[in-house]
């Protein structure tokens, strides 16, 4: 039960992780001075960090089906 409460909050957090980091990477980007300019491409790291956030959330659903008779 703990480890499915556990993959459950891991599904949720990524999935708000991805929507920040599509918002951040996508419509805010600061440049050195601190302004934040409005762009239409992705930074490299927040590629990243979306991937990683998939990477978690698909985790989460592994763990979700193997705990799903529990």
């Amino acid at each position: 039960m703990t480890l499915k409460l556990l993959a459950i909050s891991l599904i949720v957090l990524s999935i708000i992780s991805l929507f920040i980091s599509f918002y951040v990477g996508v419509y805010e980007t600061v440049d050195l001075l601190g302004n934040k300019i409005q762009t239409n491409r992705v930074n490299d790291e927040f590629i990243l960090f979306m991937v990683l956030s998939i990477f978690l959330f698909i985790i989460g659903i592994i763990v979700l089906i193997i705990k799903r008779n529990d």
